[in-house]
């Protein structure tokens, strides 16, 4: 006979299932106190950090990152928007996978394939598999490498070609 709970299911009062579900490729995981949540797992393309957004304001998914901090006691590093005309704020340690509000966490990909994102134009220059991105001056993704003063920083390369959210970019950040 089947099993069925209303609400949440407690084992030996140390720990508690997430009452909702997860969403798409996430398991539970614990964080060694008894506390369970979703998590994604790795489907083995990326290599990605756990990192909360301290910028004051939304960061968006593909954006370069460098880390500011760390959040308290824990592994999690704070990051902000990376900025190639400006020492303090480079190098970047990857991008973002995912749009962060104000001290929103998620992950920031190091390494590996990002997906659904638009790789074509990226800022205003068409492109084509295996293009070399930039940090950007003043922030963001360029294909334009580059010059003077700014830091150079190739970010990765264009995976998949797409002038939608069907996009990749091969991410090989430092």
């Amino acid at each position: 006979m089947p099993v069925k709970f209303r609400d949440t299911i407690n084992i030996n009062d140390s720990y508690t299932f997430p009452s909702a579900d997860g969403t798409a490729s996430q398991a539970i995981i614990t964080d060694g106190a008894g506390t369970l949540s979703f998590s994604a797992v790795s489907d083995g393309q990326t290599v990605k950090i756990e990192c909360k957004n301290t910028s004051g304001s939304t960061i968006t998914k593909g954006t370069p990152v460098y880390v500011t901090g760390t959040v308290g006691s824990s592994f999690r590093v704070e990051v902000a928007p990376a900025d190639a005309s400006n020492s303090a704020k480079m190098p970047a340690v990857g991008v973002l996978e995912t749009d962060l509000a104000h001290n929103g966490e998620g992950y920031a990909v190091t390494g590996g394939l990002l997906k659904n994102l638009t790789t074509d134009p990226i800022d205003s220059t068409n492109t084509a598999s295996n293009d070399t991105i930039y940090v950007k001056a003043g922030g963001g993704l360029t294909m334009t490498k580059p010059t003077g003063t700014n830091l150079i920083q190739n970010i990765g390369k264009v995976g998949r070609v797409n002038s939608s959210n069907a996009g990749s970019i091969v991410v090989s950040s430092i």
